[in-house]
C-alpha cells in the first residue's frame, strides 16, 4: 500500500506523488513498517512517548508509531484490535480520513 502526498499534506490534492509505502520486514514477515519515500523528514511519536526522525528511505515499524508528523499534516496510527497483525492497524490522516 502506498501513501500519497494528500495523505500527509492537509493542503494537497495530489493523488499521484508517492511519499511513503507500507512494507513487510524481509527478515520478519509478521512485522510491517512505513518507508519514507519523500524528501521531507517525518517526525514519529512512538507508542512509549519518544520521538524519532525518519529520513528518506528509512522505515518506521508500524507497531511502534503513535503519530506521524508530516511536513504539513499529521497521521495517527491506531490498533483497532490491540493485537499485532497488520490488518488491525489503521492510519488516520488529517487531510484524508481513514486509510486502512
Amino acid at each position: 500500500m502506498k501513501l500519497y502526498q494528500y495523505h500527509g499534506d492537509k493542503g494537497s490534492d495530489d493523488y499521484q506523488k508517492v511519499i511513503g509505502e507500507i512494507q513487510r520486514n524481509p527478515n520478519n514477515p509478521n512485522m510491517w513498517g512505513i518507508r519514507n519515500l519523500s524528501d521531507e523528514i517525518w517526525n514519529i511519536e512512538t507508542q512509549d512517548g519518544g520521538m524519532k526522525s525518519i529520513k528518506k528511505g528509512q522505515i518506521a515499524p508500524i507497531i511502534a508509531i503513535k503519530t506521524i508528523h508530516f511536513s504539513n499534516g499529521i497521521g495517527i496510527i491506531e490498533n483497532q484490535k490491540k493485537e499485532n497483525y497488520f490488518s488491525d492497524y489503521i492510519l488516520i490522516s488529517e487531510n484524508f480520513g481513514v486509510l486502512v
